[in-house]
């Protein structure tokens, strides 16, 4: 692969740090390259997963397909896979180290991830109990399967949502940034694309549930351009999806978050795509009031010969 070289030590946004003036072919590839390596990856994870669970007779042969501990695990991994995928295709296909994904810093800010989590986490936690009260997910189930899902919840759930992060609002924004050499313009198309793309690949036939995907990808793209990387993006991600499993986990519910059944929730969607943009604007205040670096001069420009 040909060495990559930026045109520009100027400084940039998070979305556009991979922008160099020449071969927008590389952000096609990249995508292309991403949704490939998923789908073999995730592929070899599912079937090997099944066959754990038939030789083990946790699903009876033609039996309807049903969460199991081991398919859950599966699941989330197969989606976890994808932050490790897009870091070495950044690397291999930019010539920007996998570091440089995380944010313009160059690292994962986990002093600034706590930062958020002290306000987003009991933000979550009296959204979710809210929503819960006026929907209750109907009683609890102590048995061994319940608490063996519950616990691969809370361990891999977090996995699951970094994933996805760093694949869409990661290497998919970044790429997409890169064929454009303004980056209002760039941040505009890459946000709508990269929402698209998070939405569809939820696969979901009803249109509150996709606008709301829509809506998610747009504010998780927001945050990560108004905080400067993808730490606000994985919280928000990942404490979302951990206050919903947890009780379904303990309820025998979670196959339906799952295994798409495509039921309508109508309006009542306006209520998450509030708050996920709520989430958004508490990030990118708290960032304002931390002072956190939100861009940077491009990776590959720190070093001499391109060398990073």
């Amino acid at each position: 692969m040909s060495q990559v070289s930026f045109t520009s030590t100027s400084s940039v946004a998070y979305d556009h740090a991979l922008w160099t003036g020449s071969g927008r072919w590389r952000g096609v590839l990249a995508i292309v390259l991403l949704v490939v390596a998923f789908l073999v990856v995730s592929t070899a994870i599912t079937v090997a997963a099944a066959l754990l669970d038939e030789g083990l007779g946790n699903k009876p042969q033609g039996a309807a397909a049903a969460i199991t501990p081991i398919s859950l695990l599966a699941f989330n991994l197969s989606l976890a896979a994808q932050l490790p995928i897009a870091m070495l295709l950044q690397w291999q296909l930019f010539g920007v180290r996998p570091r440089w994904l995380s944010s313009v810093e160059g690292r994962f800010r986990w002093r600034w991830f706590g930062r958020l989590a002290v306000v987003l986490v009991p933000l979550y936690a009296v959204y979710i109990a809210f929503t819960f009260f006026i929907a209750p997910v109907g009683p609890l189930r102590l048995d061994g399967n319940s608490v063996l899902i519950l616990l691969i919840v809370l361990i891999t759930t977090p996995l699951q949502a970094a994933g996805e992060e760093y694949a869409m609002r990661g290497l998919v924004q970044r790429s997409i940034s890169s064929w454009f050499r303004d980056g209002r313009v760039a941040l505009i198309v890459s946000t709508g694309f990269a929402a698209v793309i998070f939405a569809v690949a939820h696969a979901n036939a009803d249109p509150w549930q996709m606008a709301y995907y829509v809506v998610f990808g747009v504010s998780a793209s927001v945050a990560t351009w108004g905080t400067g990387g993808l730490e606000a993006g994985i919280l928000t991600h990942g404490v979302n999806n951990l206050f919903i499993l947890a009780p379904l986990a303990l309820s025998g519910g979670i196959g339906g978050i799952i295994v798409r059944d495509d039921e309508g929730n109508g309006a009542r969607m306006l209520v998450p795509m509030t708050m996920v943009a709520l989430s958004a604007v508490v990030c990118i205040w708290l960032a304002r009031r931390s002072h956190n670096v939100t861009r940077s001069a491009r990776p590959m420009a720190e070093q001499p010969n391109g060398q990073v």
